[in-house]
């Protein structure tokens, strides 16, 4: 599932980039809305594209038991976690944002494997809204842990 984090890198630094580099104050720039535009459409894409792929991608684990569910294939999720979290950089000053997507990867995988609650509620949900709002969760938690860092330890 690493992946998917991997894949959403590039995209997250260049959404900070692109909303951080704007001439006008952050919420009033045009690439803020287009950020939480694409955010929509990665979610509405992941809900359409993850029951199509749960049917076509059911795997085998060890014990021959067939998944059905949130195969380590389906990655759109990820993508979208990644990018939940990345959007309170925004508001952050990082003065060194390779660090900063670092955290954010780190952070967001950290909380997606463990499944803080509600997470761990989502994780049971066998249907698109469960592989989604897991990794919603999962991103919300780590960008708080994000904004405590910057807040309480960040001087990089």
């Amino acid at each position: 599932r690493i992946w998917g984090g991997i894949v959403a890198i590039p995209i997250c630094f260049i959404g900070v980039y692109c909303v951080k580099n704007s001439s006008l104050p952050i919420i009033e720039s045009p690439a803020l809305l287009i950020w939480f535009w694409f955010l929509f459409v990665i979610f509405v894409m992941g809900m359409i594209s993850v029951p199509v792929a749960e049917a076509m991608l059911c795997e085998q684990n060890w014990r021959g038991e067939l998944i059905k569910h949130d195969q380590s294939q389906i990655v759109i999720d990820e993508v979208w976690g990644m990018m939940i979290t990345t959007t309170s950089l925004f508001w952050l000053d990082f003065h060194k944002y390779w660090i900063a997507i670092g955290l954010v990867f780190g952070l967001f995988q950290i909380f997606d494997t463990v499944k803080v609650w509600p997470a761990n509620l989502f994780d049971h949900w066998e249907n698109a809204w469960g592989v989604m709002l897991d990794d919603g969760v999962a991103a919300i938690y780590a960008s708080i842990v994000l904004v405590c860092i910057h807040h309480w330890v960040y001087q990089f």
